[in-house]
């Protein structure tokens, strides 16, 4: 009974304190006071279960996101093709954050990177993170889809970051266009990148100018 009244009350801080966060403009706007006030409790109790905002701020996002992950793993069952597993990826990024806006304004307009990046999970939850898009990228080099000589790292520092740059942006815009119409030329823009490439066909070239034939120009 006092584990469930434990885990009740964090619930109930944890969403209210979303709340306060989504709703303020920058992150020190959102403030303990509001978030007491939100959930109904005392200051001091939320106190009684984080340290301070911060890892307040922390704990909410590195929940949620294990919350996205999994859903994301689900989507991606059964999905067969580097090209189709990563148009799937990105459709469910767009669409999460499409249908959830406020968590993403909270990840990318309202927490400062710094902020979430010196959480001693986070690091774990990045690796995690990238470790599904990695899985794709070396299944496909075993399938003959994608380039052996790829930078995997770099890769996914570059859809992650592409990621990040389309929803921040459709955010600042208040959200007056369709997020998840960004899928299919991402996913194709991140393809042609790591894909392997065809082999060119060796085109022999001839200079007119060593044209033997009799009815050359240059006879």
């Amino acid at each position: 009974m006092r584990k469930r009244s434990y885990n009740t009350t964090r619930e109930r801080i944890i969403n209210a304190a979303f709340d306060v966060f989504a709703e303020a403009e920058v992150f020190h706007q959102a403030t303990i006071r509001d978030m007491a006030k939100k959930a109904g409790i005392a200051q001091a109790t939320i106190y009684k279960y984080f340290r301070d905002k911060e890892d307040l701020a922390n704990s909410i996002l590195t929940e949620r996101d294990a919350e996205g992950r999994k859903e994301m793993e689900r989507h991606l069952q059964g999905v067969k093709g580097t090209l189709n597993k990563l148009r799937k990826m990105t459709w469910f990024y767009l669409h999460f954050y499409e249908q959830n806006w406020q968590y993403g304004w909270v990840v990318y307009v309202n927490m400062p990177v710094t902020t979430w990046i010196k959480a001693p999970y986070a690091t774990e939850t990045l690796q995690t993170t990238n470790r599904l898009l990695m899985n794709i990228l070396e299944e496909g080099q075993k399938a003959g889809e994608v380039r052996h000589d790829l930078d995997l790292r770099l890769a996914s520092h570059m859809y992650f970051r592409s990621i990040r740059q389309i929803v921040t942006l459709w955010l600042l815009r208040n959200r007056s266009y369709s997020l998840t119409a960004y899928t299919d030329s991402l996913t194709e823009m991140i393809f042609e990148a790591v894909r392997t490439k065809p082999e060119q066909q060796t085109v022999q070239f001839t200079c007119p100018f060593l044209n033997t034939e009799k009815n050359s120009i240059f006879s």
